[in-house]
Order: C-alpha cells, then sequence, then structure tokens
C-alpha cells in the first residue's frame, strides 16, 4: 500500500504529491493475514492486512493505492470457483469473504483496478519455493491480472490509525511432471510499505487446509497448520508462498494395487466355490469337462473386472479438483497388468481344477 503514481494528461503538469504524502506518515506495524484454507474446496484464498499507522503531522488526505496481485475482481456475475482446472466466474456461487477497506473500523469506499503500471519494485515475484521431496528447486509464478490493485481515499488526522484491506485472491495454477498435484502459488507484494515514512515490522501468518504441505520465500516457520513469522523491517520486496495437497489424495496407486491384491485373494474362495458347483452339474448329467475349460476363463475375466472395479472405487481421489491438468500418467500399467495377469491365471486355475475334482468324484457316485 502506497500513494498512488501521479499520471499525465495532456494540458497537466506532472508533479509529485501535494502536501508530503507519507513522509510523515509510519507504519507501526503490518498484521498480514493469508488464508489458503478455500483452495481445498476450490474457492479463492482470503488476504487480510492490516496496518497501525501514526501520522506525525497535519491532517492529510491521501489518495492510497494497495497492490492486490491475484485480485480475484467482485461484480453481479457471481463468485470465483476452481471448475474444469481454471478459474472461473459461477453465477450461482456467492463469495462470503468480507471484502474492503476500512479505518479506524469504519468502512471506506473503494475501487477494483487492473493493468497498472507499477514500479519495478512493486510486480510480484517471479518465482515461488518448490518443496525438497519434488526436487526443491523454485517454480515459475506468473499472476493473472498483473497490476491489479484497490484504490482508495483516507482522511488521517494526527495520531495513530488503523487501517485494514481484505479482499479475495485467486492463487496462480502451476504443474509440471514431478506431481500430480496443482501447487498453488500466492506472491505479495510487500515492496510500497518503503514509500512510508518507517516501516515498523511485520507480523505474518498463512493458514493452509491440514495434511497440505507449503512452502515460502522468505522463511517462515510451521505451526501445526500454519506458517508464522515476524519481522522488524521488510523482509524482502514480496512474500512469496507454495501450497499443495498430499499426492495420495488425487491419485494413490498404492492404495488401488494393494485393494488388487486383497480381492484376488478373496475373489479366488469364490472362484472355487463357483468351480465347485459346475463340476458338480457337470458331472450330474454326464456332461465332459471341456465345459469346466469355458467356463473358468470366462468366470476369470468378470472376477478381474469387477476386483478392478472396486479397486478404482476404493482408490478414488479425495480430492479430485486437485490433480494436475497437466497429468498424462506414468509406468503404473504395467504393475497393474501384472496384477490382473495374476488374478486372471489364479481365478482360471482354481475354477478349472475344483470343477474337474467336482465332476470326477460326482461322476464316481
Amino acid at each position: 500500500m502506497a500513494l498512488r503514481e501521479p499520471a499525465s494528461r495532456p494540458g497537466a503538469r506532472v508533479a509529485e504529491p501535494d502536501g508530503g504524502g507519507l513522509s510523515r506518515v509510519h507504519i507501526l506495524r503490518e498484521a498480514l493475514l493469508i488464508d489458503l484454507r478455500p483452495l481445498r474446496v476450490g474457492r479463492p484464498a482470503l488476504v487480510d492486512a492490516t496496518y497501525r499507522v501514526r501520522n506525525d503531522g497535519e491532517a492529510r488526505d491521501v489518495e492510497l493505492v494497495f497492490v492486490a496481485a491475484g485480485l480475484a475482481p467482485r461484480g453481479e456475475a457471481g463468485g470465483w470457483v476452481w471448475r474444469r482446472r481454471d478459474w472461473v466466474r459461477e453465477a450461482s456461487v456467492e463469495s462470503k469473504a468480507e471484502s474492503g477497506v476500512w479505518l479506524d473500523g469504519r468502512p471506506v469506499p473503494a475501487s477494483e483496478s487492473s493493468g497498472e503500471v507499477f514500479a519495478k519494485a512493486w510486480e510480484t515475484p517471479p518465482e515461488t519455493p518448490g518443496f525438497a521431496e519434488r526436487g526443491g528447486g523454485p517454480l515459475p509464478y506468473k499472476a493473472e491480472g498483473e497490476g491489479a490493485s484497490i484504490n482508495f481515499r483516507l482522511s488521517l488526522a494526527p495520531g495513530e490509525h488503523e487501517i485494514r484491506v481484505r479482499y479475495e485472491a485467486r492463487p496462480s495454477a502451476y504443474c509440471d511432471i514431478n506431481s500430480d498435484a496443482v501447487y498453488w502459488q500466492l506472491g505479495y507484494v510487500l515492496a510500497p510499505a518503503r514509500e512510508w515514512a518507517s516501516f515498523g515490522g511485520l507480523d505474518a501468518k498463512v493458514l493452509f487446509p491440514a495434511g497440505w504441505r507449503v512452502a515460502s520465500s522468505p522463511e517462515m516457520r510451521r505451526e501445526g497448520d500454519a506458517l508464522v513469522a515476524s519481522w522488524d523491517a521488510l523482509p524482502a520486496d514480496s512474500l512469496a508462498v507454495t501450497a499443495q495437497t498430499d499426492g495420495r489424495t488425487v491419485y494413490n496407486s498404492g492404495t488401488f494395487w494393494m485393494a488388487l491384491i486383497i480381492l484376488g485373494a478373496l475373489f479366488s474362495l469364490f472362484a472355487g466355490y463357483a468351480g465347485w458347483r459346475v463340476g458338480r452339474r457337470l458331472g450330474a448329467q454326464g456332461r465332459t469337462g471341456v465345459w469346466a475349460l469355458v467356463f473358468s476363463p470366462a468366470l476369470a475375466l468378470l472376477l478381474c473386472l469387477l476386483a478392478s472395479l472396486v479397486a478404482t472405487i476404493v482408490s478414488a481421489p479425495t480430492a479430485p479438483d486437485q490433480i494436475a491438468f497437466n497429468r498424462i500418467g506414468g509406468y503404473d500399467f504395467i504393475v497393474t497388468f501384472f496384477l490382473l495377469l495374476v488374478s486372471f491365471a489364479l481365478h482360471s486355475v482354481v475354477t478349472l481344477t475344483t470343477a474337474l475334482v467336482a465332476r470326477w468324484r460326482t461322476t464316481l457316485k
């Protein structure tokens, strides 16, 4: 948050802001909250910044611009939601987050804009941190609606005041070959705070869904399902955050394979029972064991298809909307094909063996 840069118009004088701008207004402390928990259900993150400021000069009106990277613009078309692997606005979705600007607890009229041309230092970071278990390298970051901002005008009397800005932000979604889940990225621009007379420090907290991994730059310490940090000076020009669900919530091949193995063992018992019943009927009707050769592979194929269906249901993703939109699969089909082949052979052999034995014993009687 800083003064709006002066603009040029035909016939107008280009000048520095009058009245000294923010040269005698100090930020005593900033409390920043970035809430990523709505991402779990495909809704935008929430950014809440509260400033304690002190005006050491005379009363002044200041026109401020709040750099809001990833701003989710409000409008009559509905709320933003992550659908079909992209951010879309749906009329049936209402934003439950209270957004706006407040001065000393009183709402202040504000407007949103995009495409602003900011100073180089005010730009969003070019990357966000990666995760050590996924290669550890930084991830390229690009915020949609670069230059988005919230604009408002304040009348600051001498003394201390509280300024609060709260808005929804759409994190960027990034995918690569190292993960089956989306990387969510958000960059919060801190650089405008340098425009004030002084900056007394920052208390930052990032909330995220339970079980998710998260990384930040500058680094913050983890406390449960939150990242927290306090700095007595501006730590960097921006705060970059990356968050991601546990990969097993979007694709769990281990659970699928385990289900195939367990179901293969259980279905072999059913195959033996079915083979025994068929063999007894063949023996009672005086038919040859050739019928068992036809029946056993058909039953084995049916049981394999049923096991695959049940395993797919059991291992279904618990967070389907978090699946990477560039996922093309891997070599897991080789293991799956091998397990199904073993199950098919086992069921065929068990069915055929029990059918032939049952037919033989029935014939002897």
